[in-house]
C-alpha cells in the first residue's frame, strides 16, 4: 500500500481522508493490522478514516456479500487504529445511532451508541469506525 500510494504521487506530509467503506469485513485480523499500520504511517496531522464493518459475532455466523463471504469481524477496530495507526480520537459506534441529517447536510452521531470492545462482544452489529 505505502509503496503504490508514493510511486502515485501521494502526499503523506497532506492530511488525508482515508475511506474503508465495505472493506473492512473482507480483511482478515493480520491484513487489517497491516493495512492501520500502512495508514498511519502516511497520515499526516489532521487525518482521519470512516469505515464500516460487522462484530466478531456477525461475520462468524457466516455473513456473504453478493456471494462472497467475509473474511473476518473485530470487537476493537477502535484499538486498531489508535493503536496501530496513531488515530486517538478512533470511536467505534453501532450503526443505529447514526443517522443523515439532510437540511444540515451531515452525518450525525448519537455518542450513547458508542461502542467498546466489551460492548461489542458477542453481539451482532452493524458498526462504523472513525
Amino acid at each position: 500500500l505505502v509503496q503504490s500510494l508514493q510511486q502515485s504521487g501521494f502526499d503523506p506530509t497532506k492530511p488525508t481522508t482515508w475511506l474503508l467503506e465495505g472493506l473492512l469485513p473482507y480483511f482478515t485480523r493480520a491484513v487489517l493490522q497491516s493495512v492501520a499500520e500502512d495508514i498511519g504511517s502516511l497520515s499526516a496531522p489532521g487525518s482521519g478514516l470512516w469505515g464500516d464493518s460487522f462484530s466478531k459475532t456477525s461475520v462468524e455466523k457466516g455473513m456473504v456479500f453478493h456471494g462472497v463471504p467475509f473474511a473476518d469481524g473485530c470487537d476493537d477496530y477502535d484499538v486498531i487504529f489508535r493503536d496501530l495507526a496513531g488515530f486517538d480520537n478512533a470511536t467505534v459506534m453501532d450503526f443505529a445511532g447514526i443517522w443523515l441529517d439532510r437540511p444540515a447536510r451531515r452525518v450525525r452521531m448519537d455518542k450513547r451508541y458508542a461502542l467498546t470492545p466489551k460492548t461489542t462482544s458477542g453481539k451482532d452489529i452493524c458498526l462504523m469506525v472513525q
